[in-house]
């Protein structure tokens, strides 16, 4: 494998795993690649859930079709699967589970039909990697941080760490943010309700439970630090900042009813 952050090239800033309103995304397909193009990213893959969305072409930025599959596994772990490229989508129905197909299948499918797949989130689904060498189409999985030390990007002596925070309980990270009075990561979770602060080396340094959001669909996603509500506290003092999906639009196509909590 060739290291990248070795080699000469151009980088470039790439999302490669966003979903839009035809799955459980938040934007239209217009409307997320705007967001993208106003950000002055590079290139786009849309990769909803069982759908292949194709925005209409924009100069300047390069729009990848692609599409996230859900696998079983024959240890029953379901495994989701970003795949890009491929030239038809698969036969199943999104609602019953029973329709998936086994990872090798889909896998094969993908390879027939053009594709390139890599595992996605493998810390929240368990995949083991074991199941992946030798799988048709995998080029990879997702993950890493990269460190360019001096400010430029790919010049040799960049580096590159990653954590798991899963060992911590954690099941569905969504959300990163900084404390920087702390010098800590904030770590979101939906699955457990908690941020779980973490040093920048991935050491666990506390949990901060979110069960007080005072809401029966609570889906936390983000979180950042930001000064206070109240006027006559300094602007040095600050509070957190915590975004609610609420629902998922997935399941509620017309719902926009996102919230946002402070707490300290």
């Amino acid at each position: 494998m060739t290291n990248p952050f070795q080699t000469e090239g151009t980088w470039l800033r790439c999302a490669l795993h966003a979903h839009t309103t035809r799955s459980d995304g938040e934007l239209q397909p217009e409307a997320l690649v705007d967001h993208y193009e106003r950000a002055e990213w590079n290139a786009l893959a849309v990769t909803d859930h069982w759908t292949i969305t194709r925005p209409p072409a924009r100069d300047g930025m390069v729009l990848v079709p692609g599409i996230e599959l859900t696998c079983r596994t024959d240890s029953g772990i379901w495994v989701d699967v970003l795949v890009y490229g491929l030239d038809r989508e698969l036969d199943v129905e999104p609602d019953n589970y029973d329709s998936y197909p086994d990872l090798p299948d889909a896998m094969a499918f993908v390879a027939e039909h053009g594709g390139v797949a890599y595992i996605a989130h493998p810390y929240w689904t368990n995949v083991p990697m074991d199941i992946v060498p030798g799988l048709p189409a995998v080029a990879g999985i997702e993950i890493y941080n990269v460190n360019p030390v001096n400010g430029v990007f790919g010049d040799g002596n960049d580096t590159v760490t990653h954590f798991d925070v899963a060992r911590y309980g954690a099941g569905d990270a969504e959300g990163l943010g900084i404390d920087p009075n702390r010098n800590a990561l904030l770590v979101v979770d939906p699955a457990t309700d908690a941020i779980y602060e973490v040093g920048k080396g991935g050491a666990l340094l506390r949990t901060l439970s979110l069960s007080a959001i005072p809401t029966t669909h609570s889906v936390v996603a983000d979180v950042t630090m930001a000064p206070t509500s109240n006027p006559s506290d300094s602007p040095s003092v600050l509070d957190y900042w915590i975004v609610d999906r609420h629902f998922d639009n997935n399941a509620v196509p017309n719902e926009n009813d996102g919230l946002l909590y402070e707490m300290r």
